[in-house]
């Protein structure tokens, strides 16, 4: 299998519109995880994608994407 970049999230509202792109992706991509400044919206975003990780902060999804 070839490398998969780790791709994050950032604004849950507006970043499942960026799934789809990530699905199509032909396994190059991955998601792995969002972040939103309203922890609200980030849990709802981690529960209608599971195995997303929530982060806690913008500095802690660039880190570990």
């Amino acid at each position: 299998m070839a490398e998969q970049l780790r791709v994050g999230i950032i604004g849950g509202k507006r970043g499942g519109g960026h799934v789809a792109a990530i699905g199509n992706s032909r396994d190059r991509l991955v998601l792995a995880g969002v972040y939103d400044p309203v922890p609200a919206i980030s849990a709802d975003f981690v529960a209608h994608y599971p195995g997303t990780v929530e982060y806690r902060s913008f500095e802690e999804a660039v880190e570990k994407c």
